[in-house]
This record gives structure tokens, C-alpha cells and sequence, in this order.
């Protein structure tokens, strides 16, 4: 079992028309009756935040669900599309291939990594937790900063670039958990 990120086009996407410029986050996805149904998220250009449970045809997603695969979510922003899924096996990742590729859509796989390997790949360390932690808690982020990155590094014993260095990764992860929905 692994875990997939594709990236494809955003071949008519009903909401994109309807909201142009905004990001749609789509969960929950799963085959109804007159197409995919999903719980999606828009946010505008303006910031306005919405939420709608939306059923409409879409050949991408139903390629991907037709193949066996199950879609956790996935992302629009402008005329590309993020797809996160779970395959079974091989041959359910190669028949999503091969159904992108029958319906002439532009595709990239980003990542292709079993279940484990992409939690490890993503888990925060215990020191990039703590260090993450303290400048939050120390108000490394306000602005203006209430800390500065050399005295979060005096106060965990380390120099300030594997200070820099930590926090940075830590934020990466954190973050890449974040847009992944």
C-alpha cells in the first residue's frame, strides 16, 4: 500500500468557473450518482472562506476512484489540479496511469512513497518539535519579534544556523501536512 500525489490539469472544473482565482480543497471524495460527490472548501481571492458539498461530473476523479484507488483529496489552484490517493498495489497505480493517459490529460507524479515512509519522511523530530515550540511560545513569530533566532539557540545550546536549520525543516513539515489538507 502507498500513497500517491499527482498533479494534472484542471479540465473543467465547474467551481473554478464559478469562483475564478480561488483555491479549492476537496475531501471526502467518492463516486455518486451523477458524478463524484466531495466536500470543498473555497477560498477567494478576497478571503472569503466557503464550504459546499458539490456532486458533478469530473473524468479525472472518477479515473482515479474507477481504478481502485481511493482519493483523499485534492487541490485546485488555477489551471492545475493536486490529487492525494491510496493505492492498494502497483497495478492500481499504473491503471490510473494509463486512464490519465486515455483521456489525454497532462499529468506528473510528484511522490510515490509506502504509507511508513512518507509519515517518517514528515514526522517532526523531538528537537525540531521543542525548538518549534519555544519560538512559538517566546514569540518568535509576532511581529515584531518578541526573541531573535540567536537567543532561541543560547537558550537550547545549539548555534544559531542548526537553529535556523531546525526551524526551518520543522516549519517545512508542518506546512507540507497543512497544504496536503
Amino acid at each position: 500500500m502507498f500513497k500517491v500525489k499527482l498533479e494534472t490539469s484542471s479540465k473543467d472544473c465547474k467551481l473554478l468557473k464559478i469562483f475564478p482565482q480561488a483555491i479549492l480543497k476537496h475531501r471526502q471524495i467518492c463516486k455518486g450518482v451523477r458524478g463524484v460527490k466531495v466536500v470543498v472548501s473555497v477560498k477567494t481571492p478576497n478571503g472569503e472562506k466557503i464550504e459546499v458539498i458539490d456532486e458533478h461530473p469530473c473524468e479525472i476523479a472518477m479515473c482515479i476512484l474507477n481504478s481502485g484507488a481511493i482519493v483523499t483529496s485534492s487541490e485546485v489552484f488555477g489551471d492545475r489540479t493536486s490529487w492525494t490517493a491510496i493505492c492498494s498495489n502497483y497495478e492500481i497505480f499504473k491503471e490510473i496511469m494509463s486512464g490519465l493517459e486515455r483521456l489525454n490529460i497532462d499529468f506528473e507524479v510528484i511522490y510515490k512513497a509506502t504509507l511508513a515512509e512518507k509519515e517518517e519522511r514528515d514526522e517532526i523530530t523531538h528537537n525540531e518539535y521543542r525548538l518549534l515550540k519555544l519560538a512559538y511560545e517566546r514569540g518568535f513569530f509576532d511581529s515584531p519579534k518578541r526573541i531573535k533566532l540567536d537567543e532561541l539557540a543560547k537558550l537550547e545550546g545549539i548555534s544559531k544556523s542548526t537553529a535556523s536549520d531546525t526551524l526551518r525543516r520543522a516549519l517545512k513539515k508542518v506546512l507540507s501536512r497543512f497544504f496536503e489538507f
